[in-house]
C-alpha cells in the first residue's frame, strides 16, 4: 500500500512538471527566460529546505509518522487552494512560437551573410549549424543517470563507511539544499541565456570531478572528512542550481511544441537507471566504484554536450 501510494505521487509529480516549464516559458519573455526558472526554483527550494527543517524539528519532539503524514496532506491541501486561486494560463501563448520564428531567421541571415563572402568554404558550414536536439535529449539521460549513481547510495557510505550520525548525514543533506537554493538566487541576478550552453557544460565538468572526492574521504580524519563532504554537498548543490536553470531554458528552445513532456521524461529515464545501478554497483564492487561509475558518466554527459552546438 505504501508502494501503491508513493508511485502515485511520484506519477503526479512528474505530471505536473511540463505545464509548469510550458507556463513559465510562456510567462516571461524569451530573455528572461532563465531568471523565470531561477525564480520558481528558488522558491521551490525553500520550501524544501523548511519542510526538511520542520521534519527534523518536528521527529526531534515527538511527533509520529501518521501525525507527520497528516500535516503533508493539509500543506497539499493549501498548495491546491492557492494554485486555483492563483496560477492562471497567460492571455496570449506565443513566446515559444516567436523563438522558433526567430531561429530560423538567424539561420537565414547567417546563411546570407556567409554566401555573400568571398571564399566560402566546407569550414563555414560550422556557422550554420543549428542545435543538436538528439545530443541535448542523450546528455541529460546522462546527467541524471551520473546524479542519481551519486545520490542515492551516498546516505549508507555516510552511515557504514563512516558512521555518521543520522542526524550529521540530515545536516549534510540540509546543506546540499541550502547549496542548491543559494544556486538558484544567484542565478536570477546573473541570467543570460545565451550562456546557457556554456555554462552546462562547465557545470557538468566540474561535477565530474566532485563525485570523485568522495572516494578520498574514508582515508581522511574525522574532522577532514566532514569538511570535505560538507564541501562536495554544498559545491554540488550550487552546480545543480545553475544547470538546472540553464538546461530547463535550451529545453524549451529546442524541444519541439507539444513534446515538453519528453524532458521531464528523459530526467525520469536517467533517474530510475541510476536508482538502481548506483546502489547495485556499491553493494557489489564498493562504494568508490560507485563515484567513478557517476563521474564517467558526467564525462559522457559532458562529450554529449559538447555535440550539442
Amino acid at each position: 500500500m505504501l508502494g501503491f501510494f508513493y508511485a502515485s505521487i511520484a506519477i503526479f509529480q512528474v505530471a505536473h512538471e511540463p505545464p509548469k516549464n510550458v507556463l513559465i516559458a510562456e510567462t516571461y519573455y524569451h530573455i528572461e527566460w532563465k531568471q523565470g526558472f531561477a525564480r520558481y526554483e528558488a522558491w521551490t527550494e525553500l520550501g524544501w529546505v523548511i519542510g526538511l527543517l520542520l521534519g527534523f524539528l518536528l521527529v526531534a519532539l515527538g511527533l509520529n509518522n501518521a501525525t507527520l503524514l497528516l500535516i503533508c496532506v493539509c500543506l497539499s491541501f493549501i498548495s491546491f487552494l492557492a494554485s486555483a486561486a492563483f496560477v492562471t494560463d497567460p492571455a496570449l501563448i506565443f513566446e515559444r512560437s516567436l523563438v522558433s520564428i526567430e531561429k530560423s531567421i538567424s539561420l537565414l541571415q547567417r546563411g546570407a551573410t556567409l554566401l555573400s563572402r568571398a571564399g566560402f568554404d566546407v569550414h563555414a558550414w560550422d556557422e550554420l549549424k543549428q542545435e543538436n536536439a538528439s545530443a541535448l535529449c542523450i546528455g541529460l539521460v546522462f546527467f541524471s543517470l551520473a546524479t542519481s549513481i551519486f545520490f542515492t547510495p551516498l546516505p549508507v557510505f555516510f552511515a557504514r563507511n563512516l558512521a555518521l550520525q543520522t542526524s550529521i548525514i540530515f545536516i549534510l543533506f540540509l546543506l546540499n539544499s541550502a547549496g542548491c537554493l543559494s544556486g538558484y538566487f544567484l542565478t536570477q541576478r546573473k541570467a543570460d541565456n545565451s550562456e546557457a550552453n556554456t555554462s552546462i557544460k562547465k557545470i557538468v565538468l566540474l561535477r565530474s570531478l566532485l563525485v570523485l572526492l568522495p572516494v578520498f574521504v574514508g582515508v581522511s580524519p574525522f574532522l577532514v572528512t566532514i569538511v570535505l563532504s560538507i564541501t562536495v554537498l554544498v559545491a554540488m548543490g550550487l552546480a545543480y542550481a545553475f544547470y538546472s536553470v540553464s538546461v530547463l531554458s535550451l529545453s524549451m528552445e529546442v524541444i519541439p511544441q507539444g513534446k515538453a513532456g519528453l524532458f521531464t521524461a528523459l530526467v525520469g529515464i536517467g533517474s530510475a537507471i541510476g536508482c538502481f545501478a548506483g546502489p547495485l554497483i556499491a553493494e557489489s564492487f564498493g562504494f568508490q566504484h560507485a563515484f567513478i561509475a557517476s563521474a564517467v558518466c558526467f564525462l559522457l554527459s559532458f562529450a554529449v554536450f559538447r555535440r550539442f552546438a
